[in-house]
């Protein structure tokens, strides 16, 4: 059973009012939880990729540690989990977005799990198309405006 904050419990206490304050409080109780844990829409006004970013999922999976930091002219570098990558982007007006093939190291990765991610985070770099934020995050879409990646703003 849920236990009734105090305020709310000495307003249910009033003469008068018990039969009409607990639905009310019920109510509003629900409506603001509801209010709380809907988090904003990402917004379909395309923003800038530049600065640093965390990817988060790759493909609807946990990311693997990539990274990738973007600056004004459109150079891209960053982890890819294993290895080290660069590319370059180039972001339309109307939140379009392509990278090119990226380059990367060639170092050994004797984790199949973070490999599988790496290939994974170089394949989403091919099908990127656009780009969609909200707030401190990013999201990737292909062609078919599918989420292939979640990134959010790398903390300093």
């Amino acid at each position: 059973m849920k236990r009734i904050p105090d305020p709310l419990r000495a307003l249910l206490r009033l003469p008068g009012l018990p039969g009409v304050a607990a639905p009310l409080v019920a109510a509003l109780a629900t409506g603001l939880s509801a209010c709380a844990s809907s988090p904003p829409a990402y917004s379909s006004t395309p923003r800038s990729i530049e600065g640093q970013w965390q990817v988060v999922r790759i493909d609807g999976q946990p990311a693997a540690g990539q990274t990738m930091t973007v600056d004004a002219d459109g150079r891209v570098s960053g982890h890819a989990g294993c290895n080290r990558y660069v590319s370059t982007v180039e972001q339309g007006g109307n939140g379009t977005l392509r990278f090119t093939p990226a380059a990367g190291t060639k170092m050994a990765c004797v984790d199949d799990g973070k490999m599988a991610s790496e290939v994974a985070f170089m394949r989403m770099l091919d099908e990127v198309r656009s780009v969609r934020g909200r707030g401190t995050a990013l999201l990737l879409l292909d062609e078919a405006g599918q989420i292939i990646a979640e990134l959010t703003a790398a903390k300093d």
